[in-house]
């Protein structure tokens, strides 16, 4: 009962990140097109430049996580 949570979990985490990563790359293509607020395009950048940081340290969660559930359950 345990793994299957974790497992939903898991899949709605990697979901999450894919979709967002997604709305800020295409947000982040829209601004350089468009190139009217210079902030904004800005910021996004920043975002997809330290993304990867983001996700090894979400992948690393969520490795704890599994093997939590694999010990205790």
């Amino acid at each position: 009962n345990r793994f299957i949570g974790a497992s939903i979990f898991f899949f709605i985490v990697t979901y999450a990140q894919i979709f967002f990563f997604r709305i800020s790359f295409t947000l982040y293509r829209k601004e350089l097109s468009e190139s009217c607020i210079r902030f904004s395009s800005k910021f996004i950048f920043i975002f997809l430049k330290f993304s990867p940081i983001f996700y090894c340290i979400n992948s690393l969660f969520i490795i704890c996580f599994y093997i939590y559930i694999l010990i205790f359950s």
